[in-house]
């Protein structure tokens, strides 16, 4: 079973909470020439499917098994992207989090040429990592859940990948001014490219075993849930929806209550 649903949010669910908030460094790191690599490979069929979940597995779990071995976790996955959190608990939360970019960025350094069945490819990251409060809610009625995370960090992670060249991790200011001689800076605009660092933090890993079932039930579908088809491409039909938030969380949950059960009767 794979972890599908952050572990924070299984456990505020099975407390009764709802929302909260938290002091966080987030990363948001961006992956590059995926997408290339994807649509070459889906000309193969089911061959080119299975070197795509090959590629994805080399390179996803040495990632993320890097953010929770540091004490975070991942929030969102999208596509060829991921953002990471990191609860601040102390003075070393920022390091723990600049270090853990770091890696990534060295691991493509190292491990971004890919060679395949179906020719040889070039993947990059782009790193972005913003400081702040984050505000975290679980949305939606009975068996039809979702969740979100939004604030400050994830929204100055963002803005700081945005800067990013490939191969680059970029600071946003809060993040900067807590490391301060610790990490060696080159100023872009009011933010700032990691040059190089002088972190060697033990870990502190975060638990991201599998869960039961059925905490993930109220988030997932069963067809999720229990796919074990081990890779295959699919034609699907997407719709991306885009909204002014409402002005309360009780707005704001009725409107996803109502996205999701429609989403799923039809």
């Amino acid at each position: 079973m794979r972890n599908l649903v952050p572990t924070m949010i299984r456990e505020r669910f099975r407390a009764g909470e709802r929302t909260g908030s938290f002091e966080a460094v987030a990363l948001f790191v961006d992956i590059s020439q995926f997408t290339a690599l994807t649509e070459t490979l889906m000309q193969h069929g089911k061959a080119g499917a299975e070197v795509v979940t090959e590629v994805l597995n080399n390179i996803f779990n040495p990632l993320v098994g890097s953010v929770y071995q540091h004490g975070g976790f991942i929030s969102t996955f999208a596509g060829d992207a991921f953002t990471a959190l990191f609860l601040v608990e102390d003075s070393d939360t920022p390091g723990h989090a600049v270090f853990v970019a770091d890696l990534i960025r060295r691991f493509f350094e190292e491990n971004g040429d890919i060679a395949t069945q179906f020719g040889n490819f070039q993947l990059g990251v782009k790193i972005g990592v913003g400081q702040g409060s984050v505000e975290w809610g679980i949305l939606g009625r009975g068996d039809h859940l979702t969740y979100f995370f939004r604030g400050q960090a994830v929204d100055r992670c963002a803005a700081a990948e945005h800067l990013a060249e490939r191969g680059h991790v970029v600071l946003g200011p809060e993040t900067a001014d807590s490391l301060a001689g610790r990490v060696a800076l080159e100023p872009i605009a009011d933010h700032f490219r990691l040059l190089g660092h002088q972190i060697d933090l033990p870990q502190r890993s975060v638990e991201s075993g599998e869960p039961e079932v059925e905490a993930l039930r109220p988030f997932l579908l069963d067809t999720v849930i229990n796919m074990n088809v081990p890779a295959e491409f699919r034609d699907v039909a997407s719709v991306f929806i885009s909204f002014d938030e409402p002005d309360t969380m009780e707005a704001l949950d009725a409107f996803a209550t109502q996205v999701l059960d429609a989403a799923i009767n039809y």
